[in-house]
């Protein structure tokens, strides 16, 4: 098959359950973000480990009921299900808490998932939480040797994450994703200059190779880059229940739109237009319903 053929976005990383003081929501950032997907295309896939235990069982079944294939979903016998405890700040902005050992810490690449990626793939989401454990680390690197475009969001959590997981990790991507505080500290790391948003954003375009950059500034909107061209775009923000996830669905519309080879300035018009949908809802997924509207911007490939 050849690259032009390949039209399918895949993820990789964990899919676990949020923690919420009344409930619990399925969640991660890969499985978020390859949901949205699958709701506004009808393809995508993700690449996970569970746990044989209740809630993996849970987390099966509520794919097979939402059509989403956990074909690349293998089963782990000796570590759980993943979870993450969520609080909120006083602007409803998330904070995880999340154990270490979960299932997804050990996923593993057969030959039938890298030859379905090297078939089908036209771009890899991937984040750093699931990269603190060596295996799904070592996972994630050997798709970097595949022709596949790669969004590296970046997605910092607790204290999982080091200046060469972040170094390899954008050195790979084509597209990168952060929002300021994780600007400060890939500032911290590699550049050493006084915080400058826009410098910086270039900077990483100029050192990393990358194609896109994209800095996410909560309810002051986003800015988008080349490393020549910038734009940026705060979309209306109503009826805010919470804000977990809006990354995770403003990334899947980056994603979409660079495949589509939308100009910037609608690229994050629409990536934050989604995110602010994302916001009116409790939790990061949108009701079916939804997703109806956006739809439209995505004609087959």
């Amino acid at each position: 098959m050849n690259q032009t053929a390949k039209t399918e976005i895949f993820s990789i990383g964990e899919i676990l359950y949020d923690i919420y003081p009344d409930r619990s929501v399925i969640g991660g950032a890969p499985f978020n973000f390859i949901y949205h997907i699958r709701k506004l295309t009808g393809q995508g896939r993700l690449i996970s480990q569970i746990g044989n235990d209740r809630p993996g069982k849970d987390l099966a079944r509520f794919l097979s009921e939402n059509s989403m294939s956990g074909h690349f979903i293998a089963t782990d016998a000796r570590h759980p299900t993943g979870t993450a405890q969520v609080a909120f700040e006083k602007d409803k902005t998330p904070v995880f808490t999340i154990p270490e050992e979960a299932a997804y810490d050990y996923i593993e690449i057969t030959d039938a998932v890298e030859a379905c990626v090297i078939s089908n793939a036209y771009l890899l989401y991937f984040g750093t939480l699931a990269q603190r454990s060596p295996v799904t680390r070592k996972s994630i690197e050997r798709l970097y040797a595949l022709r596949v475009k790669l969004l590296f969001d970046v997605n910092l959590r607790q204290n999982y994450y080091s200046e060469e997981i972040l170094s390899r990790s954008l050195s790979a991507a084509h597209i990168v994703k952060m929002n300021l505080d994780e600007l400060r500290v890939i500032n911290d790391l590699f550049f050493h200059i006084p915080f400058d948003l826009y410098e910086l954003a270039a900077d990483i375009v100029r050192v990393f190779r990358s194609e896109l950059v994209c800095v996410t500034m909560g309810s002051e909107g986003a800015v988008l880059t080349d490393g020549d061209y910038f734009t940026s775009y705060r979309h209306p923000l109503t009826d805010i229940t919470d804000t977990v996830g809006a990354g995770d669905g403003l990334a899947a519309i980056l994603a979409l739109g660079y495949q589509r080879q939308w100009d910037l300035q609608t690229l994050i018009e629409r990536a934050s237009e989604f995110a602010a949908e994302v916001c009116r809802y409790q939790g990061a997924l949108l009701p079916d319903a939804a997703y109806t509207k956006f739809r439209g911007w995505f004609e087959p490939i």
